[in-house]
């Protein structure tokens, strides 16, 4: 017959150790929770400084950095664009610093940077010297030329460098995860003979998980950009709340959204194959990176600009593609707007500039020839004045209309300011180039009478030289419109 009142103790004893177990064991889990949340905080605040910081020394240095200014100073001997391309080298070498001092990993890559931004520096008070000196945009060039082929490929490098935020979101709450089932699973063997007493600290720290999982499904929510997390069947199995007001999406019901209704009409018939194929293997891709402007679509239909990037992964024989979209329309809006005339649609001077001189580089590298042509609107004044300023712009728009049919597409047309239209031609000859200029002449001639209000335009055309500058070419242009003028208007003079 078993004493059980001997065996007390013992099971006292076995149940108290085995109860301290758990408690150690469920203290070691809670410890893991912590740290790794803990980890994820600090290293998501750091990675979103380290983007920020790094995307204003490439923005001091890229489009409308330094080196926009730098060239423009260069090319237009412009003295105030060179101050501020130092102002904002100067900038950059600053940022670097910062960088380097909290960022030491990728040290190297930014010292080739400021190795060149150096040189770049040094080369301003030369510049404003052979300025001075009236040297030509071409000599000036030659003698302060800057190989930074190393430091584009560094900047490049650390962009590259910086994965999402949101995918090691993902990766540490699965690692999370798996450490909690293994540790589970080697308690409940443990402690099989208490699961009872156990049970009750078991549910008070999945609690205490299901909150940490709670605070990253916030944070999640918080993220600026839209995140989206599709299954291997295309369907949508979770979105943030960015994803749902971008795409037009229904809390309740996004679930039954497949990814290919939110890709536009022009790629969707062939997008559920790119989409088994990428989702076939482990990997992540900045689409955006790739060059090119990409689309998505809102299920309204609407389609608009975005930056997409992609990765997949899998769990458990489970596939799943985490997209992550941010719209960029406003972005879009706004180099449109900073490059387009806003009254006639046409490049405006801004635009003019750069594609000049992209052309005067071709016509060089390629040996052909360059003509531009000014054209203006003969009396717009006494236009204006007898029949008012919106009848005015109403022919500035018109005139936009027909330039834009009667020229080449390799043509460039542009609105100069006031009455004056901007015509580039490239690769063509002195007899090409006038043909256009006289079919635009009477074209606008044989329409604005059509119209009930006969106008026309004196164009002036000259033929750049290689041995000169755009200052010139525009001096050549100006002097042949004059002669068109003071001939009775209504011309198209060649220089």
């Amino acid at each position: 017959m078993i004493n059980y009142a001997n065996t007390k103790p013992t099971i006292y004893l076995v149940g108290f150790f085995t109860f301290l177990s758990l408690i150690l064991a469920t203290m070691y889990l809670q410890s893991i929770a912590d740290k790794q949340s803990g980890d994820w905080l600090i290293h998501s605040e750091n990675e979103i400084k380290r983007s920020e910081l790094l995307q204003e020394i490439v923005t001091n240095i890229g489009f409308g950095g330094f080196i926009h200014n730098y060239k423009n100073s260069i090319l237009r001997k412009d003295i105030s664009a060179l101050e501020q391309s130092s102002a904002q080298i100067a900038r950059a070498r600053e940022l670097i610093h910062n960088y380097r001092e909290i960022y030491p990993v990728g040290d190297e890559l930014l010292l080739d940077v400021d190795a060149v931004l150096a040189e770049y520096y040094g080369n301003v008070t030369l510049i404003k010297s052979l300025i001075n000196q009236g040297l030509s945009a071409e000599l000036i060039d030659e003698q302060v030329r800057v190989n930074d082929f190393s430091a584009l490929q560094s900047i490049s490098a650390l962009i590259s460098s910086n994965r999402s935020v949101y995918k090691k979101i993902a990766k540490s709450s699965a690692e999370t995860v798996d450490t909690f089932k293994q540790s589970i699973l080697g308690i409940f063997f443990f402690i099989i003979l208490l699961v009872i007493a156990s049970i009750f600290y078991i549910v008070f720290i999945l609690n205490k998980n299901v909150f940490q999982f709670k605070r990253i499904g916030i944070l999640f929510d918080l993220a600026p950009l839209s995140i989206i997390a599709v299954n291997e069947d295309g369907y949508i199995s979770s979105a943030n709340k960015i994803a749902l007001e971008t795409f037009g999406l229904d809390k309740n019901t996004f679930t039954d959204i497949n990814i290919d209704q939110l890709t536009p009409d022009a790629i969707s018939k062939h997008h559920k194959k790119y989409r088994e194929e990428f989702q076939s293997s482990e990997r992540t891709v900045p689409m955006h990176q790739r060059g090119g402007q990409f689309n998505a679509q809102r299920l309204n239909g609407e389609v608009f600009p975005a930056n997409i990037s992609i990765a997949t992964y899998s769990q458990g024989g489970v596939k799943e593609a985490i997209v992550v979209v941010k719209d960029i329309s406003d972005e879009v809006k706004q180099i449109h707007d900073a490059n387009v005339d806003p009254l006639t649609q046409l490049p405006n001077r801004r635009s003019i500039d750069a594609f000049l001189n992209e052309a005067i580089l071709r016509s060089k590298r390629q040996d052909t020839d360059l003509y531009m042509a000014i054209i203006d609107i003969d009396y717009f004044k006494k236009i204006n004045d007898k029949f008012g300023h919106s009848f005015g712009d109403s022919v500035l728009i018109d005139s936009a209309k027909y330039l834009q049919e009667n020229i080449r597409e390799t043509d460039f047309i542009g609105r100069w300011g006031g009455e004056e239209f901007l015509l580039i031609l490239e690769d063509t000859c002195a007899e090409g180039a006038l043909n256009v200029c006289e079919k635009i002449r009477m074209y606008i001639a044989e329409q604005s009478k059509l119209k009930g209000c006969q106008y026309t335009v004196s164009i002036g055309c000259a033929k750049y030289s290689k041995d000169s500058d755009t200052e010139i070419l525009f001096d050549h242009a100006d002097v042949a419109l004059y002669l068109s003028k003071n001939d009775g208007r209504n011309k198209t003079t060649m220089m």
